[in-house]
């Protein structure tokens, strides 16, 4: 019920608070953000952001680490256990293969798919084990109203771990499809490049937040660490990708996101 509340918030689109042409806004901001208002640095520079005096913004809740480690640890664990991880080599006749079936049917590409049995296989991960994870956070409960000085830590990241994913899950595959629509049907150049490359980048961010999120989820349960594997090994794919068909994408700079914003 609170995520429907918060989704509806920051998707209010009221004309009466939009200020046009005015200098403290970045146009076009909004386009190739993850929409996660709450989260966001930069606010007071999007033009469609409308201030909500009672949710409060919680800035610092999406890094759980460092994805490169993940991705580092994920690898080692492939070899221990002679697990293969895939690979996406350019030039090779596969590739080509790929890419021309991306090209014939963009809204249903390779990539999106993946990215669609991913949310499927995490809601289901999520709703299998929804009460151990009740229980887990219940028990952090009990400790602190026995113990108001106990350490909540466990709690809290758990807590930003879930919310990582479960809001990446769809905003993900909503925004593989539009940079491969965009690469396939856009005939303007300079737009064709700002869409692709934009999107992408939404994608790439939503990976590398979602990859520590799994991993952490797997240290507080090991016995759920194989599970969370899997879904690693889903978001490199994804990201193998995304890397390999928008090889401009990490480059490329979003206005207002991945410059530096004044509060």
């Amino acid at each position: 019920m609170q995520r429907n509340k918060t989704f509806k918030i920051n998707y209010i689109r009221a004309a009466n608070y939009l200020i046009i042409n005015s200098p403290d806004k970045i146009p076009n901001m909004h386009l190739y953000c993850d929409r996660w208002c709450e989260k966001c640095r930069a606010t007071a520079q999007c033009e469609i952001f409308v201030p909500v005096s009672n949710v409060q913004k919680k800035v610092a809740d999406l890094d759980l680490g460092d994805y490169r480690q993940t991705l580092k640890n994920l690898a080692k664990w492939a070899s221990d256990n002679q697990i293969r991880l895939e690979e996406i080599v350019a030039g090779t006749s596969s590739d080509a293969e790929r890419r021309e079936k991306n090209k014939k049917n963009p809204r249903t590409n390779e990539t999106s798919k993946i990215a669609a049995d991913y949310r499927i296989d995490s809601m289901n991960f999520k709703s299998k084990n929804k009460d151990k994870f009740n229980l887990f956070r219940q028990s952090c409960v009990s400790r602190a109203e026995l113990d108001p000085n106990a350490d909540r830590t466990a709690e809290h990241t758990l807590q930003q771990a879930f919310e990582i994913i479960g809001w990446y899950e769809l905003q993900m595959l909503l925004k593989i499809t539009r940079a491969y629509l965009g690469e396939y049907e856009l005939a303007d150049e300079e737009k064709k490049y700002q869409e692709t490359n934009g999107s992408a980048k939404v994608v790439l961010t939503a990976i590398e937040r979602s990859l520590t999120a799994w991993e952490t989820i797997g240290n507080y349960f090991p016995e759920l660490d194989n599970d969370c594997k899997k879904f690693l090994i889903q978001l490199d794919r994804i990201r193998k990708r995304i890397l390999a068909d928008f090889p401009n994408a990490l480059q490329y700079i979003r206005p207002g996101i991945d410059e530096a914003v004044t509060a």
